[in-house]
């Protein structure tokens, strides 16, 4: 999934400690405060390793929490070991060994031969396999996160100038059921959203459901008739992960149906993040996990014209509703200020919501217990128990 790191705290000038008692002053009414002191984002660090984000290299020190580095090859393996210091006692899992594995088989693989115990991202289309492993308990919960399809919308931010048409844009989004993908391909590992901000998330109402620009194959059909577009071709990044793949495969089928080519450019993932931030292609496949569970930091984060450089809408309208819906502590503010944003966005054809993932993920029962992760896919490890 695709994350923000960054201070949460931003509307934050001061604070100040007496005895048990932490003062912030803030420079306006911060109806996210709570979320955002609640994001892992705000977990307490050495301030020395902040400054100079030598955490990022090197993490020796760099926390208070139930563990602590202890090595780490870049890109590959992280070792980490409980902290005997910590303020609620030893964890009881002692050792952590993080290997990273960007190909699906092979994290199943793993599983099937017992060499990982944990596997947290489950893919929905590996779910039946992994829940069939001997010893092994595989879950799959509902979730709080998002996936998307996003398409570039102003002059030189696209490989292909029609882009900047609404019309066009309305093409590409009306001829693609992601409904009917999310029954047939998905099934019981995910919930279809008719909105970017979900049903789970602080802030939704079901007014954000009229938004939602529904399949519409005639409709598509008829303005590329109209407008000559029989023939344009358009390019959808995806990374060589297998959904993202399937994704791929499965939209350029719906707008070849519409005369309509689509040329996917599928990348490896650390290299597909970098490039949806550039220009030379049309629209693409995002995700946010939404930790916080608050739906201003979904639209913050991801498409705000500030920090949504993969986005690239640039709406002044668009922000100052987002930005609004943070700027006070009323609920009914906050909500009517997100429903603005996400109207605008949607309706635009900038944004399509796809579903939200199941948080799906398998353990070995035979060792731990009290596996559990959040609506936002996180789990502590410091609260597994040990058999």
């Amino acid at each position: 999934m695709v994350h923000s790191v960054r201070r949460l705290l931003n509307p934050l000038t001061a604070i100040r400690c007496r005895c048990n008692t932490i003062e912030l002053h803030l420079m306006y009414a911060d109806g996210v405060l709570v979320a955002k002191l609640a994001h892992t984002n705000s977990a307490i660090v050495n301030p020395a390793l902040d400054k100079t984000q030598d955490f990022m290299v090197d993490a020796k020190g760099a926390g208070t929490g139930p563990y602590s580095f202890v090595s780490a090859t870049s890109g590959s393996k992280y070792v980490l070991a409980a902290n005997t210091s910590y303020w609620n006692g030893t964890p009881a899992v002692k050792n952590l060994n993080y290997d990273v594995v960007a190909d699906e088989a092979t994290a199943v693989a793993r599983i099937k031969t017992g060499e990982a115990d944990l596997y947290p991202t489950v893919a929905s289309d590996s779910f039946s396999t992994v829940a069939a492993v001997s010893g092994y308990k595989a879950v799959s919960d509902s979730s709080s996160a998002i996936y998307f399809m996003t398409y570039r919308s102003n002059e030189g931010t696209s490989a292909n100038p029609l882009m900047a048409n609404k019309d066009f844009r309305k093409v590409l989004v009306e001829s693609v059921d992601f409904e009917k993908y999310t029954q047939s391909v998905v099934g019981d590992n995910g919930t279809f959203n008719k909105s970017i901000v979900g049903p789970t998330l602080v802030g939704y109402t079901s007014a954000m459901d009229d938004a939602y620009v529904a399949p519409n194959m005639a409709d598509a059909k008829a303005l590329v008739e109209k407008n000559g577009w029989t023939g344009q071709t358009v390019t959808m990044l995806t990374s060589t992960r297998e959904w993202h793949k399937t994704v791929g495969a499965y939209v350029q089928d719906q707008l070849a149906q519409v005369g309509i080519t689509v040329n996917v450019v599928s990348e490896e993932w650390a290299t597909y993040l970098a490039d949806a931030k550039k220009d030379n292609y049309d629209f693409c496949i995002l995700s946010w996990s939404n930790v916080t569970g608050d739906g201003q930091q979904m639209l913050e984060t991801e498409l705000l014209d500030k920090n949504g450089t993969r986005v690239k809408y640039n709406n002044a309208a668009f922000d100052a509703a987002v930005d609004a819906s943070a700027k006070t502590t009323d609920a009914t503010k906050r909500q009517a200020s997100m429903l603005e944003a996400v109207k605008m966005i949607q309706g635009d054809c900038v944004v399509a919501p796809m579903y939200s993932p199941n948080t799906s993920y398998v353990y070995n029962a035979n060792k731990f217990t009290n596996v559990v992760f959040d609506k936002g896919g996180q789990f502590t490890v410091s609260d597994f128990g040990v058999k």
